[in-house]
């Protein structure tokens, strides 16, 4: 009596799970996981082909994007681990600036701002500090137009 079991291709498997997207940013080549990205970043422009055919080089096989790469790199680590950190060396506007052109979901992007404590927007025009001023300008205005 013998007994066979069926033991599953574990390269196919692997290949299966680890399908990559190459890059080259600036020069410099990485690669993600198509996985991960659909994971930790699924309404970016890199998780939509559409998005990305514009950037997409026949002859590389892989899309090129002329942004810092060290820059890249903190989104590439971000994809990897799920992880947002920015090293000290590198401008934090120049990070925001990236995940905006990527078109990281708005969560990422706040949280980011956040924990730079970058300035939100205002729209001054719902304050009521801005609807007051615009009153005693626009009443001051007035007013010296009369003395003319």
């Amino acid at each position: 009596m013998s007994i066979t079991t069926e033991t599953p291709n574990l390269a196919e498997e692997i290949t299966l799970k680890l399908q990559l997207v190459s890059f080259v940013v600036n020069g410099v080549s990485f690669e993600l996981s198509e996985e991960l990205i659909q994971k930790r970043a699924p309404n970016s422009m890199l998780a939509h082909e559409a998005r990305l055919a514009q950037f997409y080089d026949v002859d590389k096989n892989a899309y090129i994007f002329d942004q810092p790469a060290d820059v890249f790199e903190i989104l590439v680590y971000f994809i990897s681990t799920g992880l947002l950190s920015r090293p000290n060396n590198i401008n934090n506007l120049k990070v925001y600036s990236l995940l905006s052109f990527f078109e990281m979901d708005e969560t990422v992007i706040n949280t980011f701002k956040k924990m730079e404590h970058l300035v939100f927007e205002i729209n001054w025009e719902k304050t009521e500090w801005f609807v007051q001023f615009e009153k005693v300008f626009v009443l001051n205005y007035a007013i010296q137009l009369t003395n003319i």
